[in-house]
């Protein structure tokens, strides 16, 4: 996972259909296409101010999902992504206050959308644990606030609390709630968010929330645990 700003003076539109050509760039190299099983850009929300306390500092939010490891490490390894595809990338992201991290995807709540309006709230969360441990928290911790707030419950159709891979890395986990609309996830969030921070003030040093709309540029199957 990743979070990119866009070059000074380029507006969001402007930013949004240049990320759309570096992506189309991207998957027409076969050694980034045929390594990858999903790759979606998120696009966030103009004027989120349902979402207090979320940040408005990226442009885009983009996943790169592969199915193992070596997968990966093929993307990252190849002479394409190496040169043209970061090459491409310069003219693309300012990489000057970059969110990234690589973890395996763990799967909570699996629910279909029903909608082509769906809206993700995402959080790159960083604390004194290692990031198993982080994990386990904040799975129990999600477990428990499903069972107490309806709102969540009742509209959250998927739910992944994923570790990283790297136990030093700066953010030990990555969160994604997935709604139906904006509607849906700004109800459960104004609950959600913070019900979280109260709950881990001992442990969770640093979240960033960013809520997003899910552009999906290339979709395989669905084959069990990934990393992202």
């Amino acid at each position: 996972m990743y979070a990119e700003s866009s070059l000074p003076g380029v507006v969001r539109d402007a930013f949004t259909a240049r990320w759309r050509r570096h992506g189309a760039l991207a998957l027409s190299y076969d050694s980034f296409r045929s390594n990858v099983e999903r790759y979606v850009h998120r696009d966030p929300l103009e004027d989120p101010w349902e979402f207090p306390g979320a940040s408005t500092a990226y442009d885009g939010l983009g996943e790169i999902t592969t199915a193992d490891e070596a997968a990966l490490g093929r993307i990252l390894t190849s002479p394409d992504m190496l040169g043209p595809i970061r090459d491409d990338g310069t003219q693309t992201f300012a990489r000057t206050r970059t969110l990234n991290t690589i973890v395996e995807e763990r799967p909570l709540r699996t629910t279909p959308v029903r909608s082509a309006s769906a809206v993700s709230i995402s959080a790159f969360v960083a604390g004194d644990l290692e990031p198993l441990a982080l994990t386990d928290r904040l799975t129990r911790l999600h477990e428990l606030l499903l069972e107490r707030l309806e709102p969540l419950d009742a509209l959250t159709r998927c739910i992944t609390v994923s570790p990283a891979l790297d136990p030093a890395a700066r953010w030990g986990a990555y969160l994604e709630l997935l709604f139906d609309d904006r509607a849906a996830a700004a109800t459960t969030y104004q609950t959600y968010a913070p019900a979280l921070v109260r709950a881990s003030p001992d442990w969770v040093s640093t979240s960033i929330f960013l809520v997003s709309a899910p552009h999906v540029l290339h979709q395989k199957g669905d084959s069990g645990p990934r990393l992202i």
